[in-house]
């Protein structure tokens, strides 16, 4: 009868060594001879079977305690279970993946329009009625921003990089036409298909939008031009304007590709 020792074994089915004596530990490999003097464990070609077995299930995605329980069992409805069970979550994967994939060619879009799109320039835009969980909070500066945007991550319950290029705030109705430093009274994260409670609708309607180099800090001027640009095409505000940064030091090293967005809402 031919042994083979767990360097044999690993190199036959391209596995690791480590892999092989953990099996072994956990009782899922069973050598047929283990040296009393060296402490090394041998297999036969009868394990070979078993062996493909964990491999093929290992693809699958199984357990190694999924994978021990059929094993040890042997009956096919134990592992038609399974790999149901697996399949469920497979299917959940593919979901996620889904999603990460729109949220990706989301990104992409926004990042070369971003980067595509004038600046300093006012345009009419009509704008899709938008999700976003809100966080209503008074905010002065950015070490304040920086702490709210903590505080809405936790309430979304969203990993932190879903925020790239996501996060707006919405300046106080008081400060669009002071000539004191802008005051913000809320902050907020577009949603695309995360959904929570509390969530805030953003209207559809036009909107006077202008896109700007650099961050909230440098918006002042640009909300001046919206103000002569709405009173000379006497236009009507309908609403509390909104901040959007698309890029900024989390995305780019270069100040000049910081891109920031303002959208005022009109009477229609």
């Amino acid at each position: 009868m031919q042994l083979f020792s767990i360097g044999d074994i690993a190199k036959l089915f391209q596995v690791k060594t480590s892999a092989i004596r953990y099996y072994c530990d956990i009782g899922l490999l069973i050598p047929v001879k283990v040296d009393p003097q060296t402490g090394y464990r041998y297999f036969t070609t009868q394990h070979f079977e078993q062996l493909n077995t964990i491999k093929y299930l290992q693809a699958l995605g199984l357990s190694l305690e999924a994978i021990q329980q059929f094993v040890h069992a042997r009956d096919p409805y134990e592992l038609i279970e399974q790999l149901i069970q697996q399949r469920h979550i497979t299917e959940q994967k593919i979901t996620e993946l889904q999603h990460i994939q729109q949220t990706i060619n989301q990104r992409i879009v926004e990042i070369t329009a971003a980067l595509t799109t004038p600046t300093g320039k006012v345009m009419l835009r009509h704008l899709p009625e938008r999700s976003c969980l809100f966080l209503e909070q008074t905010l002065h500066q950015q070490a304040d921003l920086e702490l709210a945007i903590r505080v809405l991550e936790n309430k979304a319950g969203l990993h932190a990089s879903v925020f790239l290029g996501k996060i707006g705030v919405r300046l106080a109705e008081t400060s669009l036409r002071s000539d004191a430093p802008l005051v913000y009274d809320g902050i907020f994260l577009l949603l695309e298909q995360h959904v929570v409670d509390d969530m805030l609708m953003l209207p559809a309607g036009t909107y006077a939008t202008i896109r700007f180099h650099g961050k909230h800090a440098d918006a002042a001027p640009y909300y001046a031009q919206l103000l002569q640009f709405i009173e000379d095409e006497q236009l009507t505000i309908n609403g509390q304007a909104l901040e959007i940064t698309y890029i900024d030091d989390g995305l780019s090293q270069n100040p000049q590709q910081f891109i920031t967005e303002i959208q005022l809402p009109l009477l229609d």
